[in-house]
């Protein structure tokens, strides 16, 4: 009677593990914050119904019923926790953890265990197995999910258009689907046989393990793109305020020279019409000491990018000059000759050049003297570009900056990185390199003219 009792004792500490695991997982994937105390009591009382249950209703005490009522328990906790959360994020949320943890071991017991000389025969009647098998689900999946950067709670923020939201419905019917089909099963299993209802289970989660899967990288796929687009727009945005700005201050510039013009004819009209040379001496003298100052004066100059005659790639080129002068780099500029074209398609080489200049801009923002410097240079067979900045101290002077930690920190660094790539294989006649030697970083983009 007493080791009956403990064995009970020691049933009931797994179940409120597994199911205090399976919360855990709920709230990672959901992002809905649950405290350690809080698991411990939802587990506890998940337990305490099947206890009830199990008193009242003995007979129809099984895994799958348990597993049925997880289910419900899950909705309830996702729509209460998760209040300002829509129902279909919501059901997902609930779904999840517990489709995906029933798929994985299902999976294990049909057709991994078999493997080591156990089937589901054999299995289905070592409890503590069971248990095992569930909570290294848990982790398997919690881990999966860390490897492949799934973020499920970003997908509330990026699920826009009516055929995500269709197709995410689809998924949670799919889920619950899934759910009652193995229930049911179970329902009519005493009137199959052992063999039948096993081949069943098996067909089943082979065919949703393989359609859930497919429904999930289709929708981490469809979030992904989405995020990338905001995250481009929001860059172009603060890249077309940049350009505002400074197209504001070029007003204020005109308008101020204006009036020193004004200033200027009216000074010298005087001084003309009175025949005094003095007023015509001052006025020379305070425009010198106006010129002085303007060559002091920190002020970007961009005149020398008229000579960029692709108008995409001079007004890109200006929006991250304006960027980093915003930042309070040093910038300086070369341009000796004209360029009319840069044997590119322009799109390419304005998200080129785009990426290295942000890699720059970021690189240098770390030092205490940021400085930023960009030249292009017409030779006779190639175009080559140079870009330098500053760099902290200590970044090795043979590391590329492609393998730089800090870059890949930036929210769109694989999407750039990518487009990089993607460019670099569409033409042989271009090639890229970067290194960083005494504190700068140089970055080089050479294009060898086609004959």
């Amino acid at each position: 009677m007493l080791e009956d009792f403990l064995q009970f004792l020691g049933f009931i500490f797994l179940d409120i593990i597994e199911i205090m695991l399976t919360l855990k997982l709920f709230s990672f994937v959901s992002a809905i914050p649950l405290r350690l105390k809080n698991i411990f009591y939802l587990s506890l009382s998940m337990v305490l119904f099947q206890v009830v249950f199990w008193a009242f209703f003995p007979d129809h005490f099984i895994l799958d019923v348990v597993m049925l009522a997880q289910f419900l328990f899950f909705a309830l906790i996702a729509l209460y926790y998760g209040k300002s959360i829509k129902a279909k994020f919501l059901m997902f949320y609930a779904f999840f953890p517990l489709v995906s943890i029933s798929l994985v071991k299902r999976f294990i017991v049909f057709f991994v265990m078999p493997l080591f000389g156990m089937p589901y025969s054999v299995v289905k009647h070592n409890t503590l197995l069971i248990y095992s098998i569930t909570c290294f689900s848990i982790f398997l999946i919690y881990r999966c999910i860390q490897v492949f950067h799934f973020d499920f709670s970003t997908w509330r923020q990026y699920f826009q258009s009516h055929r995500a939201s269709k197709l995410l419905v689809f998924t949670n019917s799919s889920m619950a689907l899934y759910y009652l089909c193995v229930q049911g099963i179970d329902v009519m299993s005493p009137s199959l046989s052992g063999l039948a209802t096993t081949t069943a289970r098996s067909i089943i989660v082979l065919f949703y393990f393989i359609l859930f899967l497919t429904l999930l990288i289709h929708l981490e796929r469809y979030v992904k793109q989405n995020s990338i687009e905001a995250i481009v727009q929001q860059k172009e945005y603060r890249e077309l305020i940049n350009y505002s700005q400074h197209l504001g201050l070029l007003y204020q510039d005109i308008q101020e020279l204006r009036r020193l013009l004004t200033t200027v004819s009216s000074r010298l009209k005087i001084g003309i019409e009175q025949n005094d040379i003095s007023i015509v001496r001052l006025t020379y003298e305070g425009i010198l000491n106006a010129e002085k100052n303007n060559a002091k004066d920190d002020r970007l100059d961009l005149t020398c990018l008229d000579k960029l005659q692709v108008e995409a790639i001079r007004h890109i080129v200006l929006a991250k000059l304006i960027e980093a002068k915003n930042k309070k780099l040093k910038v300086e500029v070369s341009i000796p000759n004209c360029i009319a074209t840069f044997f590119l398609e322009v799109v390419d080489f304005t998200k080129l050049l785009s990426f290295l200049l942000d890699n720059a801009i970021e690189m240098s923002l770390e030092t205490k003297q940021p400085c930023l410097s960009i030249a292009f240079l017409d030779q006779n067979h190639k175009l080559v570009i140079v870009i330098q900045s500053s760099t902290k101290q200590g970044q090795d002077d043979s590391q590329s900056v492609f393998a730089i930690p800090a870059l890949k920190k930036r929210d769109d660094w694989q999407f750039d990185l990518r487009n990089v790539t993607t460019i670099l294989n569409r033409y042989d006649y271009l090639t890229i390199s970067s290194q960083i030697h005494d504190g700068i970083l140089t970055q080089l983009i050479e294009i060898a003219k086609p004959d």
